[in-house]
């Protein structure tokens, strides 16, 4: 019965101090929707430059794509046009702080095959604009 006391003891005290280093729920990213004030613009690129022709899908609340390939909202891109060059650009308006996966599917003329698509996750941390996030595409054969 000695013993069984003190090794008690240890495995209470490791038990206390695994669960007490564990980081708390509430330090996890979650949420992300309409009905903030956060606007994140996506600029779709491919090999360095700029695919004009393209829509940018957005999933609330995960920052994996959809299995079942339904996404929330998209946005045909739009140009901005400045002395130096065209930019193609889908704005995201009115999010929510949270998790995000973009994704965007086009075409980049002068690429072999032409079609691209891509996605990647994006973490809104606060409710403000954001700067441009650059969505990378890569082609693919359709």
């Amino acid at each position: 019965m000695r013993v069984a006391l003190p090794m008690f003891l240890v495995l209470a005290a490791l038990t206390f101090i695994t669960e007490g280093c564990k980081r708390s729920d509430s330090a996890t990213v979650t949420g992300g929707g309409p009905g903030g004030n956060a606007v994140l613009p996506v600029i779709p690129e491919h090999h360095g430059g700029f695919v004009l022709d393209c829509t940018v899908y957005i999933k609330y609340g995960t920052t994996i794509a959809p299995p079942d390939g339904v996404y929330d909202d998209s946005i045909q891109c739009s140009t901005t046009s400045s002395p130096d060059h065209t930019t193609p650009m889908a704005v995201f308006r009115n999010l929510k702080a949270g998790q995000y996966y973009l994704y965007g599917t086009g075409l980049h003329p002068g690429y072999n095959p032409p079609n691209v698509k891509g996605g990647l996750p994006y973490i809104i941390h606060q409710e403000i604009p954001q700067q441009n996030f650059y969505l990378h595409v890569y082609s693919y054969q359709p």
